[in-house]
C-alpha cells in the first residue's frame, strides 16, 4: 500500500469519530406557534400584541433553522407589517392537531435517519383558571392542561419545549393542589408534571396567580420578548451557538432584577425538561450572517429592524463579547437603551458592530408602566450570572413555593364573611332599633299614665334600653367585619418553602414578591 493510501486510511480512522459524533449530536427542530389576542366570548379584555409575539418568535425560530408552523389570525397592524407572511392557519385547536400531526410525521422521518428530534411549542395569548387547571384561549375553546399533557404525551420528538405567555400561565402545568394545600414549590411541580412528560421542559411567564404585562415598545408581551433576545444569542455567554435553559434563566433574572415595583416586575417560571439545567433550548450557526459584539463596556443596547420592530435586548457584562443572531434582512439599527447613539448595520453576512459609525436619534418617554420597564436590562448579564444560577445566586431570585390559588378561590371565604357579618350586622341593626323605637313608643304613653304606671313603664323602658344596647354592639363589630373584610387590601401568608438546589426539581424563578 502506498505512502498516500496510509494517510488516507489514517485520515479516515481519526475523523470516524469525530463524523459518528457529530451525527449522534446533530439536532432536528420544529415548532408549534400560536398567538391569539381575542379573549373568550363575553369577556373584555382584548390584546394588543400576542399576535405580533407569535409571528416574531415564528420568525425567530425560522432564522435559526427550525420548521415553524404558525397559527394565528393577525389584526390589521401586524398584517400590514407582515404582507408576505405564510401563516399555517388560525389559532383554533383542529388546524393545531393537523399542524402537530404533520410535524409529527417529519419528526419521525428525521429520528428515523438518526437525528435526535425537539418540538418547540409557544403560546401568547389569555389564561385563566377553571376549576383549579388551567387554560388558554383559543379561538372558540380552550385548551386545557389535560389537553395540552395529551398532545405533549403524543409527540414523538425526543424533547419537548414549552413557551406560554399568558396570564396565570403556571395553572397550566400546576395544580394548585386539594383544597388549596400549601406545599414546596419545587415538590407539587415535580408531582404535577406526569412521568410521560419528564422529557418536556416548561418557560412559563407566570410562577403564581399573576397577570403578564404587554409593552408597547416591544409591541408584545415580556416573557415573549426577553426570551426571545436571550435565544437570539444575548443569553449565550459561552458562544457556543446554543442557549440551554441554565443560561435562559440566569438571564430572565438578570433582565429583571433592578425592577423596583413588584405590580410590574415579572414572576417567570423555568422547568429544564429530565431535571437537567444545561439542556440546549436552541442552536444555530450565527457565524454566517450574525451581529458579533467584541468584548467591551456596551451597557445596555436592543436592536430593531427597518420595520420598526425590536428584535432583541442586551447587556453583556463588561468583557462580556456576543454573537447574535440576525435576520437576513437589511438595515438593522443598533441603538444604546439611552437612545444617545445608534449604529447602522447595512452589510450582509457577519457583522462586527465595533467598526460602525454613530448617531443620535431622538426619542421621548411617557407613562409609569414605562418608567418601570426602564429598568429591565439595567442589571449586566455575564458568565458570573450563569454560574451562579441555581447554586449560589441571591434569595430573591431563588425563594418561592406552591403560588396561593387564583383571586377568584382566594377570596371566595372573604366573601362569605363579608356576606355573613354584613347580615348579622343588619339584623342586629334592625333588632336594635326596633326596641328602640317600642322605649320611645312606651315613653310617649307612660306620659298619660297614673303614677304607678309609670313606675312599670319607666321600668320597660329601661328594659328595652339595656336590650337595644347589645344589638348596637353587635351591629357595629359585625359592621367593622364586613368593612374590613369587603374594602381592607387582600393579603397573602407565603410559608417558606426553603430554596432547592436543583433547577431541575421545578426551580421558581421568582424575580418579584407575592403581593
Amino acid at each position: 500500500m502506498s505512502r498516500c493510501s496510509w494517510l488516507l486510511v489514517l485520515l479516515a480512522v481519526l475523523l470516524a469519530p469525530q463524523s459518528a459524533r457529530a451525527a449522534a449530536e446533530s439536532v432536528r427542530r420544529f415548532a408549534l406557534v400560536i398567538g391569539n389576542n381575542r379573549p373568550e366570548s363575553g369577556v373584555t379584555g382584548v390584546l394588543r400584541y400576542a399576535d405580533d409575539d407569535a409571528v416574531a418568535t415564528h420568525l425567530l425560530l425560522s432564522d435559526a433553522g427550525v420548521q415553524s408552523l404558525l397559527y394565528v389570525t393577525l389584526d390589521e397592524a401586524t398584517r400590514s407589517l407582515h404582507p408576505d407572511l405564510s401563516v399555517a392557519g388560525g389559532a383554533r385547536l383542529n388546524d393545531i392537531e393537523r399542524g402537530f400531526a404533520a410535524l409529527s410525521a417529519r419528526i419521525r422521518e428525521a429520528a428515523s435517519a438518526g437525528a435526535q428530534t425537539e418540538l418547540l411549542v409557544f403560546y401568547s395569548g389569555h389564561g385563566d383558571v377553571d376549576g383549579g387547571e388551567g387554560y388558554v384561549v383559543l379561538e372558540g375553546r380552550r385548551l386545557t392542561r389535560s389537553l395540552l399533557f395529551d398532545l405533549l404525551k403524543r409527540s414523538p420528538a425526543t424533547h419537548n419545549h414549552v413557551f406560554v405567555d399568558a396570564c396565570k400561565s403556571y395553572f397550566l402545568v400546576v395544580d394548585r393542589g386539594p383544597g388549596g394545600r400549601r406545599v414546596p414549590y419545587a415538590g407539587s411541580l415535580a408531582q404535577s408534571v406526569p412521568a410521560q412528560l419528564a422529557n418536556t421542559g416548561f418557560v412559563l411567564s407566570t410562577s403564581s396567580d399573576r397577570d403578564s404585562h404587554e409593552w408597547e415598545r416591544y409591541r408584545g408581551g415580556i416573557l415573549s420578548h426577553e426570551l426571545r433576545s436571550a435565544l437570539r444569542g444575548a443569553a449565550d455567554v459561552d458562544l457556543d451557538g446554543a442557549v440551554s435553559y441554565r443560561e435562559l434563566g440566569a438571564f430572565l433574572v438578570t433582565a429583571n432584577r433592578a425592577i423596583k415595583n413588584p405590580r410590574f416586575k415579572p414572576d417567570f417560571m423555568v422547568r429544564a425538561p429530565e431535571l437537567d439545567p444545561a439542556r440546549k433550548i436552541l442552536s444555530y450557526d450565527a457565524s454566517s450572517r450574525g451581529l458579533y459584539f467584541e468584548p467591551g463596556d456596551w451597557g445596555h443596547f436592543y436592536v430593531e429592524d427597518a420595520r420598526g420592530e425590536r428584535l432583541l435586548d442586551a447587556h453583556p457584562a463588561p468583557g462580556q463579547a456576543l454573537r447574535l443572531l440576525s435576520p437576513t434582512q437589511r438595515p438593522l439599527f443598533v441603538r444604546q437603551n439611552d437612545e444617545r447613539a445608534e449604529y447602522v448595520v447595512e452589510s450582509s453576512g457577519s457583522v462586527a458592530v465595533a467598526h460602525l459609525a454613530k448617531v443620535t436619534p431622538a426619542f421621548g418617554r411617557r407613562g409609569a408602566l414605562s418608567l418601570a420597564f426602564q429598568w429591565m436590562f439595567a442589571a449586566p448579564f455575564g458568565r458570573a450570572d450563569v454560574l451562579a444560577f441555581g447554586t449560589n445566586a441571591p434569595s430573591s431570585d431563588r425563594e418561592g413555593d406552591e403560588p396561593p390559588p387564583p383571586r377568584s378561590e382566594m377570596g371566595r371565604g372573604r366573601r362569605d364573611v363579608a356576606l355573613i357579618a354584613g347580615l348579622t350586622a343588619l339584623t342586629a341593626g334592625v333588632s336594635g332599633l326596633t326596641l328602640s323605637a317600642a322605649s320611645l313608643e312606651t315613653s310617649f304613653r307612660a306620659a298619660h299614665d297614673s303614677q304607678r304606671d309609670r313606675a312599670t313603664s319607666n321600668q320597660r323602658i329601661r328594659s328595652l334600653n339595656y336590650a337595644s344596647v347589645p344589638c348596637y354592639g353587635v351591629a357595629l363589630a359585625a359592621g367593622l367585619t364586613w368593612a374590613w373584610a369587603r374594602w381592607w387590601p387582600e393579603s397573602r401568608l407565603t410559608f417558606g418553602a426553603g430554596a432547592s438546589s436543583a433547577l431541575g426539581e421545578g426551580l421558581l424563578l421568582d424575580v418579584s414578591r407575592h403581593f
